[in-house]
């Protein structure tokens, strides 16, 4: 389950100032340092990880993007000009094929009991244990996706830019 916010109250509207004992850690935190935090990481992480792009001799779209990892040990993802923070992970990070995924509504899982496969669909409500035809479609546009060479995907990645 993804939880989408604005500012970095994301962290404490889930986890933090209810004393719910989700994560005791959280409650012992200072809220303001709590509030701080994504912009703190991702502050430290620019300054580790700032690269060139002349370095690699391509052009790069700016992407104000960066994970990090909360308290607790799950992933999410701050933009540093929005200040914006999210638990799923934004779509300027995503592979092409993470891409597709996200579009298709149904989504694989394991009945938790007995193991098997089923298929649901998130924006309908309606679960099958059939594979659905449009994730039968999803699975092969990503095997052609991932089938193809990567020049070929480079070569479209730089006619998106210019």
């Amino acid at each position: 389950v993804s939880t989408q916010s604005t500012g970095s109250s994301g962290i404490n509207a889930e986890y933090g100032q209810g004393g719910d004992g989700a994560n005791p850690m959280m409650n012992m935190m200072d809220p303001a340092m709590m509030m701080m935090m994504p912009q703190m990481m991702a502050m430290a992480q620019m300054a580790m990880t700032q690269t060139s792009s002349s370095a690699t001799g391509k052009k790069k779209k700016k992407n104000n993007w960066t994970e990090h990892t909360s308290p607790d040990g799950r992933t999410y993802y701050y933009n540093n000009e929005t200040k914006q923070s999210l638990w799923s992970k934004p779509d300027e990070l995503k592979t092409p094929a993470e891409r597709i995924l996200s579009k298709c509504p149904w989504k694989e899982h394991k009945h938790a009991e007995t193991a098997k496969v089923y298929f649901y669909n998130s924006d309908t409500k309606e679960s099958t244990w059939t594979e659905p035809e449009d994730f039968t479609k999803m699975k092969e546009d990503i095997k052609k996706l991932e089938d193809k060479p990567e020049s070929e995907d480079e070569e479209s990645d730089s006619d998106k830019e210019t």
